[in-house]
């Protein structure tokens, strides 16, 4: 057909070794459930925290202990449950 001139033959040479070191690295897919547990992690632990805390001072603000923390305690199960879903609906 054409010639292959050989900034093309560098192009594909280079696409190719970089396909054969993302696809060889026995690392990559452990860096991916790494970074999957970190995400899930925070995922989890900032709306309990955040909520469980609002709900404590909420509780010694109104004087009406436990009732905000649980309330807290509830909302951030909701909004914990919504976030991972949505989070694993995107892996999967």
């Amino acid at each position: 057909m054409g010639k292959v001139t050989e900034s093309k033959k560098i192009e594909s040479c280079a696409h190719l070794n970089y396909n054969a070191i993302v696809e060889n690295n026995p690392k990559q897919p452990e860096y991916k459930a790494w970074d999957l547990a970190l995400n899930l992690g925070f995922i989890i632990v900032i709306p309990i925290v955040l909520f469980a805390l609002a709900g404590r001072f909420a509780d010694k603000y109104f004087n009406s202990s436990p009732w905000f923390l649980l309330v807290g305690i509830l909302v951030s199960i909701i909004v914990t449950t919504i976030l991972v879903y949505r989070k694993i609906k995107t892996i999967i």
